[in-house]
C-alpha cells in the first residue's frame, strides 16, 4: 500500500500546530510536527512528549489519509485564529486600534472560507454575549470598527439579535444534572454538540417557548445528543 493510500486515526491540535497519526491497520505511529509538514514523520527517535506537552485542545478524526490529516490541521488552525480575532473584537478592554486591525484581518477569512466561518458561528452561538462588550452595531463607533467588514458586521449583528434564544438554549443546557450523561463527560458532549452546530441549530429554530422551561432541559438535551450522534460520529473534540 502506498503512503497516499494509508489511512490513519488522528489527533490534531491548532494550539500545538501538530498532529499525531496512528496507522489504522498496523498501529504504527507518526507525527506532523508543524503546519509546514506535509508528510508524516515516524515517531521513532523523537521525544513525542516534548511535542505534545501542555496541549489540551486535541481533535480526533478516524480513517483519514495523511493529506486529509494535514488539511484538517490547517483548517483547525485557521478556525482558531479567526475565532481569536472575533473574540478580540468583542473585548472592550483591548485597544480600539487593535480591535479595528483584528476586524480587517478576519473579514477576508469570513468572506472566503465558508467552513471556517461556519465553525466560528457554531462556537459563538453556544455562548452568551457579555453585556460589557459594548457592541451595538448601530452607532458611529461601530461604523468605524466594521468599515468594509460586511461579513463580520452581519455575523455579530445576527449574534446579538439571537441572544434571547442563545440564552434560553444555554440555560437549558446548564440546568442538566451531571449524572444525566452517565459515563460521558458533560464538557465533551457539549463540545461535540458545539462543533456539530447544535447550539446554533436550536437557537435558530422556532421551537415552542415551553420547551425552554428548565423542567424540559433533559428533553432538549436528549434531542441534541441524539441528533449530534447521527451527524457527527466522524469527529469528536475538546475545545478551549
Amino acid at each position: 500500500m502506498s503512503d497516499e493510500e494509508r489511512h490513519f486515526d488522528v489527533f490534531y491540535s491548532a494550539t500545538g500546530e501538530c498532529a499525531l497519526l496512528a496507522d489504522s491497520e498496523t498501529g504504527e505511529k507518526f507525527v506532523l510536527r508543524t503546519l509546514a509538514d506535509t508528510k508524516p514523520m515516524s515517531v521513532k527517535g523523537l521525544n513525542v512528549s516534548a511535542i505534545i506537552q501542555d496541549i489540551n485542545d486535541w481533535v480526533e478524526a478516524k480513517g483519514v489519509t495523511a493529506a486529509e490529516a494535514h488539511h484538517l490541521l490547517e483548517a483547525e488552525w485557521q478556525f482558531k485564529e479567526a475565532l481569536y480575532l472575533v473574540l478580540m473584537i468583542l473585548d472592550p478592554t483591548i485597544d480600539w486600534n487593535i480591535r479595528q486591525q483584528a476586524a480587517a484581518e478576519v473579514e477576508p477569512v469570513l468572506e472566503k472560507d465558508t467552513q471556517c466561518a461556519q465553525m466560528v458561528r457554531n462556537t459563538l452561538w453556544a455562548h452568551q454575549l457579555p453585556e460589557e462588550t459594548g457592541i451595538t452595531l448601530d452607532d458611529r463607533f461601530d461604523e468605524r470598527l466594521y468599515d468594509n467588514c460586511e461579513h463580520l458586521r452581519e455575523l455579530l449583528r445576527q449574534f446579538k439579535l439571537d441572544q434571547p434564544k442563545i440564552t434560553r438554549v444555554r440555560a437549558a443546557w446548564d440546568a442538566i444534572p451531571a449524572d444525566f450523561f452517565g459515563d460521558n463527560k458533560p464538557e465533551l458532549v457539549r463540545d461535540k454538540m458545539l462543533r456539530s452546530g447544535m447550539f446554533l441549530l436550536f437557537s435558530n429554530k422556532n421551537l415552542p417557548e415551553s420547551l425552554f422551561d428548565l423542567e424540559f432541559a433533559n428533553f432538549l438535551t436528549a434531542l441534541l445528543m441524539l441528533y449530534c450522534m447521527h451527524i457527527s460520529d466522524h469527529c469528536t473534540c475538546r475545545m478551549v
